[in-house]
């Protein structure tokens, strides 16, 4: 599993009590729709390490967990301030537009034209939303549709797209 296939769920902010509970930060709009969660992956050493729970407590953003073989307050060392991640096909229909707007600011590259300008602002519309992005001092609109956008590289910060012929040229 890799950064490019999951989405932030949220982080780890510190240990509860001294039988390796943890207390996480959700950066979802629904939490409590995840409190069934059977595993999460970890941020570590920037990669993606399994975890699972034994046990889920959300209230309002925040969560209580008890990993499995995270046993006393020592062991909570491993995951403390680090980044909670899930797969993309386990993303709510309401988060999208969340991770959508994780986008803001990486940079669009075209696979024929290269690398075109950054991303300003996700607009939400019926029917289809829009991704703006600033190119030569003026605002083009990309449709968040999966035939367009081929792959998110989250380190370089990068929005790899296949933009339709004439595209650019219309907005």
């Amino acid at each position: 599993m890799n950064l490019e296939s999951c989405f932030k769920v949220g982080e780890i902010l510190k240990a509860h009590g001294i039988r390796g509970e943890v207390v996480a930060d959700f950066a979802v709009n629904e939490p409590e729709k995840y409190n069934q969660l059977e595993s999460v992956f970890v941020e570590i050493n920037q990669k993606l390490v399994p975890f699972f729970i034994e046990d889920i407590s959300i209230s309002s953003k925040r969560a209580i967990i008890k990993f499995e073989d995270i046993d006393k307050i020592e062991d909570t060392k491993l995951v403390l301030n680090r980044s909670l991640y899930l797969p993309l096909d386990e993303m709510e229909e309401e988060e999208e537009d969340l991770a959508y707007r994780q986008l803001i600011g990486f940079k669009v590259k075209d696979k024929k034209l290269g690398e075109l300008g950054a991303i300003v602002d996700i607009l939400e519309r019926p029917g289809q939303d829009l991704i703006v992005m600033k190119y030569q001092e003026k605002e083009i609109y990309i449709p968040i549709d999966p035939s367009i956008l081929i792959k998110v590289d989250a380190k370089k910060k990068i929005l790899n797209v296949d933009l339709p012929e004439g595209l650019i040229d219309i907005n």
